[in-house]
């Protein structure tokens, strides 16, 4: 299998997640068990295996319902990005995410199929040798529905792990208009 690479700005969502949600001897903790460099840089390359450890460490240490929670972080806090996110719609979104997959992942795809209120995303490459890999991204998912003021749902329907050709998620929501988004509700 081919390596994998994730740019550093990925690794630091999660290490800031963790530092952030159980502090600074957690933080030194992980640093120490996972081998994970503490000075990572957000544009520089790194082997994905980083984030296949810190998750593992969090699910391990910590427990796998904060997986989700450490993806949704991730996205909720991405500094300048995270206020631009309030402004824009669900779908709009989703489609800058293939864009913004290639810019921290240097593998794989990611596909949005629009429906009514719904999309179909699909990722390869995502989780093969990962098995917390999914339920990141499904909190990722959750948080793009949250930062974008959309009540919804996202669930798994296919993973890579079990042998499908990618990682499908369904994600539904109710329509928002951008008076609700202001807190005017019509």
């Amino acid at each position: 299998m081919k390596d994998r690479h994730v740019k550093g700005a990925v690794l630091i969502g999660y290490m800031n997640f963790i530092r952030d949600t159980w502090g600074k001897e957690d933080m030194e903790e992980f640093i120490s068990a996972s081998g994970i460099e503490p000075d990572i840089q957000e544009d520089r390359w790194y082997d994905d295996v980083w984030t296949t450890k810190t998750l593992a460490w969090i699910a391990e240490n910590k427990g796998e319902e904060h997986i989700e929670r450490s993806g949704k972080y991730a996205i909720m806090n991405l500094g300048e990005l995270s206020h631009i996110v309030k402004f824009m719609d669900i779908m709009s979104l989703l489609k800058r995410g293939s864009e913004n997959y290639k810019d921290a992942y240097d593998d794989g795809e990611f596909i949005v199929e629009q429906g009514n209120n719904k999309a179909t995303i699909k990722i390869t490459g995502s989780g093969v040798d990962d098995k917390y890999a999914c339920r990141a991204w499904i909190g990722v998912f959750e948080g793009m529905l949250e930062a974008t003021k959309n009540n919804g749902t996202v669930r798994e329907v296919r993973c890579e792990r079990d042998g499908a050709p990618h990682c499908e998620f369904i994600m539904e929501w109710k329509v928002v208009t951008p008076d609700m988004k202001r807190g005017r509700v019509l």
